[in-house]
């Protein structure tokens, strides 16, 4: 059993709960439609995780404050380049 993506969790919930199950997919869509605005140079923490959108065949990496537990972005990839590309705008982060 694979289980959603994090973030597409709560909204299949919300979904269930309303009596309007979404699948997994259409979460996500919603969940990476949202645009919030980021201080990136106040996070000083943070955990990075790989995960199948799509067993074996689609790959996407998260982005979480280690300090507050949020999710902060879904890298399109997992991919080292694209991932590092993604992890330069946090500037107060040390490795």
């Amino acid at each position: 059993m694979s289980h959603p993506e994090p973030g597409a969790a709560f909204w299949i919930f919300m979904g269930a709960l309303l009596g309007m199950p979404i699948s997994t997919s259409t979460a996500l869509r919603i969940v990476s439609g949202i645009k919030i605005d980021i201080d990136y140079g106040s996070i000083r923490r943070i955990c990075i995780d790989d995960f199948a959108s799509r067993k074996g065949q689609t790959y996407r990496t998260l982005i979480a404050d280690a300090d507050t537990g949020l999710p902060l972005e879904v890298v399109g990839s997992r991919d080292e380049k694209e991932v590092a590309r993604s992890l330069k705008k946090y500037k107060r982060v040390k490795i």
